[in-house]
């Protein structure tokens, strides 16, 4: 078999971009970026940017959602929603929490494999003591429940996506997404973590298996 070394060459950079577009874009792209949007949705624009929502904060919210392989093609979306709750919300974690559940449809789309959307979830158990966690703002607890005492049971799980060749989708409750992520993301950086209200409801789910305590 002849390898094309250009070809191959080519493909693996487009998958290290691919990775590390959060990384690579900038303030400056976001700002082309509205421009370029402002001359056919102007009146959107003009209400939201730079008014209500700076530049700043939308190029930390894009960061984001790229960063957890969210399509940020629908910017529009994007920004009507964060200009809807930026009066309310002033934690950009929490931002992207309420624009994610307005791209569900875009997120249910990234993760399915044959109009399929294969995930693993935590038992009733374990979501209910995680929530309980957050809630008393008991992160130490937190922590080592997700890493000592979950990763493992996750990391046997995320095999089972192979024979469906999909990727590796954890589904949690809304309350507790964001915090699962950042604990598991340097431990399990290709497992993507999505909430139950990011899914988009016509979707066919399987679920291939429940993370309990070890």
């Amino acid at each position: 078999m002849v390898v094309d070394i250009p070809t191959v060459i080519i493909t693996h950079l487009s998958e290290v971009i691919k990775k590390n577009l959060y990384i690579i874009i900038g303030r400056a792209e976001i700002i082309d970026l509205v421009a370029r949007l402002s001359q056919k949705y102007q009146k959107v624009i003009k209400d939201i940017i730079p008014e209500k929502v700076s530049y700043s904060v939308l190029h930390r919210v894009v960061q984001s959602l790229l960063k957890e392989n969210v399509p940020v093609n629908d910017m529009i979306s994007i920004i009507e929603t964060v200009g809807d709750y930026i009066d309310r919300v002033s934690d950009i974690e929490l931002l992207v929490e309420f624009v994610r559940q307005k791209l569900s449809k875009y997120i249910t789309k990234r993760f399915m494999k044959d109009n399929t959307l294969y995930v693993i979830a935590f038992s009733p158990r374990v979501e209910t003591k995680l929530n309980t966690f957050i809630k008393e703002s008991k992160e130490e607890e937190f922590l080592d429940l997700v890493i000592n005492r979950l990763q493992k049971n996750i990391s046997e799980n995320i095999k089972k996506f192979v024979e469906f060749q999909a990727s590796p989708v954890l589904i949690t409750s809304p309350n507790i997404r964001r915090f699962v992520r950042k604990a598991l993301e340097g431990y399990l950086p290709q497992l993507n973590v999505i909430a139950y209200n990011e899914i988009d409801k016509q979707v066919n789910m399987k679920v291939l298996g429940v993370v309990d305590e070890n």
